[in-house]
């Protein structure tokens, strides 16, 4: 599996029906998709900016789930000390 891109899963669901809220089946999926893995297997999952709560990055980040997130260039983010618009964070 290195080097692969697959899309793994989707859910549907209706408000009506939802128990919880929508942020803890995300989450759930998510780790659904790590579980399902073979051993050693990790998953980078790339996320459109709906999913960029800090709540949920966070707990990727607690189970050591590497993620990249799509956002605006004007977003604002922090970088160690610094805050500044996503546009103006170098990268690779």
């Amino acid at each position: 599996m290195a080097g692969r891109i697959l899309p793994v899963a989707f859910a549907c669901f209706e408000d009506a029906t939802l128990r919880k809220s929508q942020n803890a089946l995300e989450l759930a999926l998510l780790l659904l998709v790590k579980a399902s893995l073979p051993p050693g297997g990790t998953p980078l999952f790339v996320m459109d900016r709906g999913y960029a709560r800090v709540a949920l990055l966070g707990q990727l980040r607690q189970a050591g789930i590497p993620y990249l997130v799509r956002g605006r260039r004007q977003t604002m983010v922090r970088l160690g000390p610094q805050r500044l618009a996503l546009g103006r964070v170098p990268y690779r």
